[in-house]
């Protein structure tokens, strides 16, 4: 894996399960970051034959985010490894990304049940699937910031809108002096 580049900042958002919010793209911009397009980064690894073929061979092996973390990484740098200060959203990148400055979690995004899905359990089976949901996924995630700085890991309360997550983002970055 490439070292990173020693001045580089990267910071980290997420509101799981979602793929990306509006406000996550609005924090990094007011924090003075450049926000890295996962779109972007996934031609690149798609492109690489290397890359593509661990994608395949790592399909269904629970392994396979630390396999193929040497590729997105390198995607990566090809596309802003100049760039001094990136934000991105996505807490896979905890563990392709060698170095994480902070990460900023929304958990509102979690144990919302699909139409379908309730039309299918009972109250009781829909709240337990939400319960489970909320503490696996938070458990998950927290595992995985095991990696970010003491201090640097900023979990967002719930039922705030998101000018108040974007606010709430950059006062943290400027505290711990990773925004301008």
């Amino acid at each position: 894996m490439e070292a990173p580049v020693p001045s580089r900042q990267l910071i980290i958002l997420d509101q799981p399960p979602l793929e990306r919010t509006r406000w996550a793209g609005q924090a990094i911009e007011a924090a003075g970051y450049v926000e890295a397009s996962q779109a972007r980064i996934d031609e690149v690894v798609k492109a690489d034959a290397d890359a593509a073929r661990a994608l395949r061979e790592t399909f269904l092996d629970p392994d396979a985010p630390q396999k193929v973390a040497p590729h997105y990484w390198k995607a990566f740098q090809s596309l802003y490894g100049d760039q001094p200060r990136v934000g991105i959203y996505g807490t896979a990148w905890l563990v392709f990304a060698p170095k994480v400055d902070a990460c900023i979690v929304d958990w509102s995004g979690l144990g919302r049940i699909s139409p379908e899905t309730a039309k299918q359990l009972s109250l009781e089976e829909a709240m337990q699937a939400r319960d489970t949901e909320i503490t696996l996924g938070k458990a998950f995630i927290r595992e995985r910031a095991a990696v970010v700085p003491e201090g640097r890991l900023l979990e967002l309360p719930d039922g705030i809108d998101d000018d108040a997550r974007v606010a709430q983002t950059v006062a943290f970055l400027r505290a711990a002096g990773l925004a301008g």
